[in-house]
Parts: C-alpha cells; structure tokens; sequence
C-alpha cells in the first residue's frame, strides 16, 4: 500500500473514488449527509 499527499491534480479521480465508494455503500445512514452536501 501507498501513501502519499493528495495534489490538486488528483482531486477529480479522488473525489470520484469517494463517490464511487459511497454509491456501493450498503447502509447510508452510518455515513450521511456527506460533507459536501451539507448546505451553508
């Protein structure tokens, strides 16, 4: 496994992954609202 800091030109294919991730969740509860729909 690798770690590195996540750079500004990665941020789309992160923000992706995190989507992705959150669309197969099986149980939405135990992580919503996500951040970023969060209004305000």
């Amino acid at each position: 496994m690798e770690f590195r800091q996540l750079m500004k030109k990665n941020a789309k294919e992160f923000s992706g992954l995190i989507q992705n991730m959150y669309n197969n969740l099986e149980n939405l509860e135990w992580f919503s609202p996500m951040p970023y729909e969060k209004k305000g």
